[in-house]
């Protein structure tokens, strides 16, 4: 019995070992893509960036070009989804603006650890970016549908 428990003991140590190494490596190849970009951002984070740039402008496009709510009546359930979303992209692009700013210094060593410790936070805006973008594009197909029908 008292064996068992080393060998447990042993295999929780080692976890923790390989989980330290893991975290530290990732830091170092992080550190070296700052300190390589010269304080940009690597890579993956700039083409984020660019992406949400680009998203949040064509968004704004779309929004300028739909209909205002309200103007000849209530808004319709199309206007209140689209609303919504728009809403949700937004919070979305403010998320990660924030954790970039977090992730600024001049330090790469620092820029390193804080980008390390955001990076599930960005693949989870990444992930919540598609399903946004799916939304906005399912509701306005909706809506071209709906046209296409009453021509018909």
């Amino acid at each position: 019995m008292a064996e068992l428990v080393a060998a447990m003991a042993a295999a929780g140590l080692a976890s923790s070992i390989i989980t330290f190494l893991q975290a530290a490596y990732d830091v170092g190849t992080r550190t070296a893509k700052f300190a390589r970009t010269a304080g940009e951002l690597p890579s993956d984070l700039k083409a984020t960036k660019e992406l949400i740039d680009i998203i949040a402008r064509t968004a704004e496009r779309l929004k300028s070009k739909l209909p205002r709510a309200g103007i000849s009546g209530p808004p319709t359930q199309k206007e209140m989804d689209l609303n919504a979303t728009f809403q949700r992209l937004t919070s979305l692009v403010n998320d990660f603006l924030s954790i970039l700013d977090m992730i600024d210094g001049k330090n790469p060593l620092w820029k390193a650890w804080k980008s390390v410790r955001k990076e599930r936070e960005v693949s989870n805006i990444r992930t919540e970016l598609d399903r946004v973008i799916l939304s906005i594009v399912q509701i306005l197909m909706e809506g071209l549908q709906s046209s296409t029908d009453d021509l018909k």
